[in-house]
């Protein structure tokens, strides 16, 4: 599965890149596996002569509610080398609970850990190898999408996140009020 906008060129740069040199590699061990793309926008006219070459690819467009789409994923994707695009469908994707396979610059800023939380490739064949893995491999599929889950909720619960923006607005506070008698 992967998701975002398909006007947005990282986006668009990553899923060619995953297409022409991935989704191959996958499809020539797995003849059946899918690919489903859902997102926003509308795509240009190079994304779409891939996705009509390549039976194993569906582009969905944009659709009301990606829930459906992430409890029958197997494995969310995020083929991401510039920008900022679909990495914030990680997180979302292992609340899911849905394993990611990725680029290694695509979780940047996320607390992912290759091989832990997230498996990580730049090259075709070691990130359809990654993406196989989770297809085959039950223990470590569960044991990735296991660590995931509890990276999300030790680091981006919405208790956690409301707690690291209540102390930097305090921080902020305290800086601009120091020496100010009116804050007291």
């Amino acid at each position: 599965l992967y998701l975002g906008t398909m006007e947005w060129y990282p986006n668009v740069q990553g899923l060619l890149w995953f297409i022409n040199y991935v989704m191959p590699l996958i499809a020539e061990k797995r003849p059946d596996t899918k690919l489903h793309i859902v997102g926003y926008g509308k795509p240009d006219g190079e994304f779409v002569k891939a996705v009509k070459k390549h039976q194993n690819v569906m582009f969905w467009g944009q659709q009301a509610d990606d829930k459906w789409f992430f409890h029958g994923a197997k494995v969310f994707i995020v083929p991401l080398f510039i920008g900022a695009g679909a990495r914030v469908k990680i997180p979302t994707a292992w609340a899911s609970r849905v394993p990611v396979a990725s680029t290694v610059f695509a979780p940047e800023g996320l607390d992912a850990v290759d091989k832990e939380n997230i498996c990580m490739a730049d090259q075709p064949e070691e990130y359809a190898k990654n993406i196989l893995r989770l297809l085959e491999d039950e223990k470590f599929c569960n044991k990735i999408v296991d660590c995931a889950f509890e990276t999300l909720k030790k680091k981006y619960s919405s208790d956690i996140c409301v707690e690291k923006l209540k102390n930097a607005y305090g921080k902020i506070v305290s800086f601009h009020c120091m020496g100010d008698e009116r804050c007291e």
